[in-house]
């Protein structure tokens, strides 16, 4: 009888205890602050929110961070505007399109990479740039950087806008499958994408790195009334910030390579060859997540240059910025 007396009374701590833990565990997710982000973890240049979500960079800064995947620029704007995540990314475009039309409660708080990591690969049996007169080319969109560059790039190498034909084909899976197939002669691949394509025999034609410096590829938006509320911004870029330290110090690579394979879902010489591009070779990745003011400028005008945007249209830099005071990390 004694023996039942005392396991009913380790059952009833038990049952206190874990129902304790249970309640700490449910206030403390109650006290985290939603953190929705919308990007494609499929692509390495949004490593950083894999990590910052993974390692929980964004939880120790009071964030229940969660992923919406989207399938475009222009798509993870709308989630943006709609008030449906807090953190978007996109290429330049989108944003300065949207700041024209009226859009004033949106901005760039940080940037992931210097440079862009894109390569414009050729279908097997395209030798060179040269070979692509006539041809389709596929692309994310036909009103983003990754056009218009290309597009810019082709004339300087002879080959005129009316030269070849540009289609909108989608994200950078679907380019490559179109590559496969041989629907289109090239397409602008993100990586890992890019180097799986260039491991298997898809010819690179272009890095845009070495072709155009000074240009990023890729923005993190948020709405300026949450960034401002309660240090959203600031904690933020500050949990960001710590991610791209974890990311450049040579013994979290290991770790680093199985985050992005995680979400990739890339074989490891692929993600490990990507790594070596973005933290080691080329450093195409930004160490501190700070985007150069300068180099947003010409961005800009390269998009007002290719849309035909009046000078006089052209948005301010204070119109598609987050302030530093509300932890934009910038360059001026």
């Amino acid at each position: 009888m004694k023996t039942i007396r005392m396991m009913t009374a380790v059952a009833a701590v038990a049952a206190v205890v874990g129902g304790a833990i249970a309640a700490g565990s449910s206030a403390q997710a109650a006290e985290l602050e939603k953190l929705d982000l919308t990007y494609i973890p499929s692509n390495s240049i949004y490593w950083d929110l894999d990590v910052g979500v993974d390692k929980g960079f964004f939880k120790a800064e009071g964030f229940n961070a969660q992923i919406l995947s989207n399938q475009s620029s222009p798509q993870s704007m709308q989630m943006l505007i709609s008030g449906q995540v807090e953190i978007a990314i996109s290429q330049p475009d989108p944003l300065i399109a949207a700041v024209e039309k009226g859009a004033k409660n949106i901005g760039v708080i940080a940037a992931p990479a210097t440079e862009a990591d894109w390569f414009l690969v050729g279908k097997k049996g395209v030798k060179s740039i040269a070979d692509l007169k006539g041809q389709t080319l596929g692309f994310s969109s036909l009103r983003v950087g990754e056009f218009y560059l290309t597009r810019n790039m082709l004339k300087e190498k002879g080959i005129g806008p009316n030269d070849f034909s540009a289609i909108q084909v989608g994200p950078t899976p679907a380019k490559y499958a179109a590559l496969q197939k041989g629907s289109i002669a090239a397409g602008v691949l993100f990586q890992p994408t890019a180097t799986l394509a260039q491991e298997n025999g898809f010819p690179v034609l272009t890095r845009f790195a070495e072709q155009f410096k000074g240009f990023p590829s890729i923005v993190y938006l948020t709405n300026r009334n949450w960034a401002s509320t309660n240090n959203h911004g600031k904690r933020f870029t500050r949990a960001l910030q710590k991610v791209h330290a974890w990311l450049y110090d040579p013994k979290n690579k290991d770790e680093a390579i199985a985050i992005l394979q995680k979400y990739s879902k890339r074989k490891k010489e692929t993600v490990a060859k990507v790594y070596d591009l973005y933290f080691v070779t080329d450093k195409l990745y930004s160490k501190d997540a700070v985007l150069n003011v300068a180099d947003m400028k010409k961005t800009v005008q390269l998009i007002a240059d290719n849309t035909g945007l009046a000078k006089d249209r052209i948005p301010k830099p204070e119109q598609y910025l987050i302030p530093k005071s509300d932890g934009a990390l910038l360059k001026e």
